[in-house]
């Protein structure tokens, strides 16, 4: 069940954009639209290393999905930021995307 479903309050923008990897989640989004679950922690992996995806060592993606599933998705999924369907959808636009989609920044095409 979604805390706001037509549209999200100041304070929540801030709090949802307040992490680092919540926010590259939402800028791979804006940029494909869709992005599997281990696609997805392997680029904020990356990012956080400032490095390519393929440099990313297997436990580092490992411990991204992890902290994707049990901290990141359910915040936003909570405020329909994001739709996902676990264990292995897809991460797709929720219908409070568009209340994100204009403060975060853009991929880094170096890390992508």
């Amino acid at each position: 069940m979604s805390v706001h479903p037509d549209t999200l309050d100041r304070q929540t923008v801030y709090d949802l954009l307040s992490s680092a990897s919540r926010e590259h989640l939402l800028s791979c989004l804006s940029a494909l639209e869709s992005v599997p679950p281990d696609d997805a922690a392997r680029r904020i992996a990356a990012r956080e290393r400032g490095t390519s995806r393929a440099a990313v060592s297997d436990d580092a993606a490992t411990a991204a999905r992890i902290s994707l599933e049990h901290a990141h998705l359910p915040r936003l999924t909570q405020h329909d930021v994001v739709e996902y369907r676990p264990p292995d959808g897809a991460i797709e636009p929720g219908p409070n995307f568009d209340d994100l989609e204009p403060f975060v920044a853009p991929l880094d095409p170096a890390i992508e």
